[in-house]
C-alpha cells in the first residue's frame, strides 16, 4: 500500500533522532534520505533509487569498521527489502526471491552475532516475505520450511498468524493435487484438471508493514 507518507514523518524524525543517539549515524542518514520509500510500496523511480542505494551499502559495509558494519548491513537489509517489494510488481517472484534471501541472510548473520542487535522480530517479517516468495515462485516445499522457522522463533501474533495461513495453504493445495490424481481418469483427459496442473494458486501476500525496528 501507498500510504500516507506525511502523517508517518513526525514518528519517523523521532526514530531517526533515536538512532543518532544511538551511534547509528549511517541507517539513520540513510532512512532520513530515503524516507517513506522505507515503509511503503516504492514506485517505479524509487525502486530505481534504492537499487543505486543498496549497490552502495554494499561497498560500505566491506570497508566499514567492524563496529560499524553491522548497521550498514542493517540499512541495507532495510533497502533490499522494499526493494524486493517493487521487483515482485515489475519483474514477478522470481526477481524478488535472491533479495529477499539476501534479507534473510543478513538478518540471521546479525542475529547470530554477538552485536546485540535484537532484531528478531525483523526476521521474522523477512522470512514471512520470503516463504510467500518461495510459494509464488512455485516451490511450496521451501515456503513450508521457511514458515515452520517463523513458528518456532520468536515473532508477533500477526506473522504468526500468516505463517499458519500459508502452511495449511500449501496442505490444501497438496491434498487437492493428491485427490485430482487418484481419481479415475474420464474419457477426455489422463491429467489433473487444469487448475491444479498448473500449480498451486498462491495466498494474498502479507508484506512487512515496516521493515526492521
Amino acid at each position: 500500500m501507498r500510504g500516507d507518507s506525511e502523517s508517518g514523518e513526525p514518528y519517523q524524525r523521532e526514530r531517526t533522532d533515536l538512532m543518532r543517539r544511538l551511534g547509528r549515524t549511517r541507517q539513520a542518514q540513510i532512512e532520513s534520505e530515503l524516507g517513506g520509500m522505507l515503509l511503503r510500496e516504492p514506485d517505479r523511480v524509487e525502486g530505481e533509487i534504492l537499487a543505486r542505494v543498496a549497490e552502495q551499502l554494499e561497498g560500505e559495509a566491506a570497508e566499514a569498521p567492524a563496529d560499524e558494519a553491522p548497521w550498514v548491513l542493517t540499512a541495507r537489509a532495510d533497502v533490499l527489502s522494499s526493494l524486493a517489494v517493487r521487483r515482485l510488481q515489475d519483474e514477478g517472484p522470481q526477481a524478488a526471491l535472491p533479495l529477499v534471501e539476501e534479507v534473510v541472510a543478513i538478518l540471521e548473520a546479525l542475529t547470530e552475532d554477538a552485536s546485540d542487535l535484537h532484531r528478531s522480530q525483523a526476521l521474522a517479517g523477512a522470512r514471512m516475505f520470503l516463504a510467500h516468495a518461495q510459494l509464488l515462485c512455485e516451490d511450496p516445499e521451501a515456503a513450508a520450511q521457511t514458515a515452520a522457522k517463523v513458528l518456532s522463533s520468536p515473532a508477533n501474533r500477526a506473522v504468526r498468524g500468516a505463517m499458519a495461513m500459508l502452511r495449511a495453504t500449501i496442505h490444501h493445495q497438496a491434498d487437492e493435487v493428491r485427490k485430482q490424481w487418484s481419481a479415475p481418469s474420464s474419457p477426455q483427459s489422463s491429467t489433473p484438471h487444469a487448475a491444479s496442473a498448473a500449480g498451486p494458486h498462491p495466498p494474498r501476500l502479507c508484506w512487512p508493514a515496516s521493515h526492521q525496528a
